[in-house]
C-alpha cells in the first residue's frame, strides 16, 4: 500500500546485520536492544525467545498481506497472529535467527518494522470503521494514510525522548482515543470545509491524563505541519534522562497548560514559516479526500440484525462484521477458515484491525453476512463483555507482573454459565499486566491493572479496579480506580457484577455504576480491597 523508502530498506538490512553480529558475540545484548526495538523486535520472557511487530499502517491490511504474516508465523513463529491494541499484529516465539529471516520477507512483501517500536513515532491509530460508519463527519482513511507516508519519510523517527502517539478519529465519538493520545485529530466541519479540531499531551499509563485541547479547527491540509511541530517540539523539550517522565504530557506538567499550548502554536508557525511550500502527502490527501466528499452524508439506515458484532454500513446493503478472538489471538485453523470463506466471494472486502484487538471484514453483502459469522462464531463471543481487551501480559511480556491473558481467560469461563443477555450495554473489560496501560485499562469503563495485595504475613496476587472511562464510546475521562481485588476472585466478582446489571433497570452500565441506590457498592465492599 505505501512505497517503501530507501530509508526503510537500509533500517531493515541494519537489523539483519545487527542480529547476525549479535549472534556472533560482537556486539552486546544492550547494544542490539537499542537497534531491535524500534524496529518492533522485542526479547519475550522466555530466554531466547523474540516477538515481532511490523507496522500495519492505521490497521489497513489486504487480503494478501494477512495470508504473508499467517505463512509466516507458521514457518517461524507459534503459528498465530496476536492483534494488538495499536492496531497492529505481533508473531510470537521467534528465535533470533528467524528474526533475520522474517525481515528479509517482510521487505520482499512491503512490511515495515521501521518504529513498531522503541522511542518512536508509532502505527497512527484510525477509527476502523472509517469510510463506512453511518455517524462519521468524513472518511479519514486518507489523511492516515498520507500521515503514515509523511513519517516515514522523517528523520529521526526512532530517536525521540520516548514514544509518540498520533491517531486520527472520524468523528466526536472518538473511537481511535485522539483525546488521550500524544497528538490527537477529530474530524470536523466549519463552513462547509473538511478539518480536524486538535488534543495533545495526553496519555494513559503514569499520571495518565485527557489531550489538552490545542486548536478548535484546522483545515485537513494543515495536518503534517501539526504532526512535525510536535515531533520537534518533543525532540527540543523531552527528558532524555528520566525514562520515567519522557512522554509529551510530562512536558506540559512542568511548563503548565497554557504555557505548553503556547510553545506548540510557536513550533506551528516555525514549521509554517519554514515550509511555504505544501507537503507533498498532501495531495494524497486532497485527491482521495474530496472523492470521498459526498459521503459525508447519508440517511442512517436500520441494521437487520440483532448483533453487535455485525454493523450497517452507510453503504446500501452492506455490513462491517467484527470478529475478535480471545486475547487477540487469531490461531492459524481460524484464520485459514475466514480467509476461505472470503476468498468464495464473488466481490472484494476490506480488512481493517481495530485497538480492541479485533478485525472488522468490511464491504461484506447481506446476504453473506450469515454464511461469515458461522465462521467468525467458532472464536468470537457473543457479547462485548466476553470480548475483552488484554495486553499480552507477563506469560511473555518480560515487565509484566500478571498474565491478564489468563485473566480474560478465567473471566470468560466463569461467563459461561450466564445466559447471553439481550439489549444490555454490557462493558468490555480491559486487562492491563502492569501499571502501563497496554491494555487500555484506564481508557475503560471497566479495567484491571496487574498489581499485589499485601498484608503483614503474605502478598496476594491481585489487579487495581478502574471504573468509568469512555461511556457509551464518549470521553467521559479517564477511569478512577476503586480498590483492588485479588486475582482469584475476580471471575467471580464479574459474574456477581454482569448478574446484577443485568437484573437492573439501567440500560446503560455508566448509569449502574453511578446509582447508589442499587447493590453495586455492596458488591464492591465484598470484592475490592481499598488500599491507602
Amino acid at each position: 500500500m505505501i512505497e517503501l523508502s530507501k530509508n526503510v530498506i537500509k533500517a531493515q538490512a541494519h537489523f539483519i546485520e545487527s542480529a547476525r553480529a549479535f549472534i556472533s558475540n560482537e556486539i552486546t545484548s544492550e547494544e542490539f536492544k537499542h537497534i531491535a526495538s524500534p524496529m518492533g523486535v522485542y526479547a519475550q520472557r522466555e530466554q531466547g525467545t523474540y516477538m515481532i511487530r511490523p507496522r500495519i499502517f492505521s490497521g489497513i491490511l489486504e487480503l494478501n498481506t494477512l495470508e504473508a504474516l499467517l505463512k509466516i508465523s507458521k514457518e517461524h513463529g507459534n503459528g498465530s497472529l496476536h492483534f494488538t491494541t495499536r492496531q497492529d499484529i505481533q508473531i510470537h516465539d521467534l528465535s533470533l535467527e528467524d528474526t533475520i529471516e522474517v525481515f528479509e520477507k517482510f521487505t520482499n512483501i512491503g512490511l515495515v518494522g521501521l518504529g513498531a517500536g522503541g522511542n518512536s513515532i508509532r502505527n497512527i491509530a484510525c477509527s476502523s470503521l472509517s469510510g463506512v460508519s453511518q455517524d462519521e463527519v468524513f472518511d479519514v482513511t486518507p489523511h492516515a494514510i498520507a500521515a503514515t507516508e509523511f513519517i516515514m519519510s522523517l528523520d529521526g523517527i526512532t530517536n525521540l525522548p520516548r514514544k509518540y502517539k498520533i491517531a486520527i478519529s472520524n468523528s466526536g465519538k472518538d473511537s481511535a482515543y485522539a483525546k488521550i493520545s500524544d497528538l490527537g485529530f477529530i474530524a470536523k466541519i466549519q463552513g462547509g470545509i473538511k478539518g480536524f479540531e486538535l488534543f495533545g499531551a495526553g496519555g494513559l499509563g503514569g499520571r495518565p491524563t485527557k489531550g489538552l485541547h490545542l486548536e478548535d479547527f484546522i483545515e485537513e491540509s494543515e495536518i503534517l505541519n501539526r504532526i512535525e511541530a510536535m515531533k520537534l517540539l518533543f525532540e527540543d523539550e523531552g527528558d532524555r534522562e528520566n525514562r520515567s517522565k519522557a512522554r509529551i504530557r510530562f512536558i506540559r506538567y512542568r511548563l503548565g497548560d497554557e504555557q505548553f499550548k503556547e510553545l506548540y502554536l510557536e513550533y506551528v508557525r516555525k514549521i509554517k514559516s519554514q515550509r511555504k511550500k505544501q507537503y507533498k502527502s498532501m495531495r494524497h490527501i486532497m485527491n482521495r479526500s474530496n472523492i470521498q466528499g459526498r459521503s459525508d452524508r447519508y440517511t442512517q439506515m436500520p441494521n437487520d440484525f440483532n448483533d453487535f458484532r455485525i454493523i450497517k454500513q452507510k453503504q446500501q446493503d452492506l455490513y462491517a462484521i467484527y470478529a475478535h478472538p480471545e486475547n487477540g489471538d487469531m490461531k492459524s485453523v481460524d484464520l485459514e477458515n475466514l480467509i476461505e470463506a472470503v476468498k468464495k466471494l464473488d466481490y472484494e472486502v476490506e480488512f481493517r484491525l481495530t485497538n480492541s484487538q479485533g478485525i472488522f471484514v468490511r464491504n461484506v453483502r447481506t446476504d453473506d453476512v450469515e454464511m461469515l459469522m458461522k465462521v467468525i462464531e467458532v472464536f468470537t463471543k457473543q457479547s462485548q463483555v466476553e470480548n475483552g481487551t488484554a495486553c499480552i501480559g507477563a506469560g511473555k511480556c518480560r515487565v509484566g507482573l500478571r498474565d491478564s491473558q489468563k485473566l480474560i481467560r478465567s473471566i470468560n469461563q466463569q461467563l459461561k454459565e450466564l445466559p447471553l443477555v439481550k439489549n444490555k450495554e454490557l462493558p468490555t473489560i480491559k486487562v492491563s499486566g502492569c501499571k502501563n496501560s497496554c491494555g487500555w485499562h484506564q481508557a475503560a469503563q471497566m479495567g484491571f491493572n496487574g498489581s499485589t495485595l499485601r498484608t503483614a504475613n503474605v502478598s496476594v496476587p491481585a489487579y487495581d479496579l478502574y471504573l468509568g472511562a469512555y461511556a457509551n464510546s464518549t470521553v467521559n475521562g479517564l477511569g478512577k480506580k476503586v480498590g483492588t481485588i485479588a486475582e482469584s476472585n475476580i471471575p467471580e466478582f464479574i459474574f456477581d457484577l454482569v448478574s446484577l446489571y443485568t437484573e437492573s433497570d439501567h440500560e446503560f452500565f455508566d448509569e449502574f455504576i453511578a446509582d447508589s441506590s442499587n447493590t453495586f457498592s455492596d458488591l464492591l465492599k465484598q470484592y475490592v480491597v481499598t488500599v491507602n
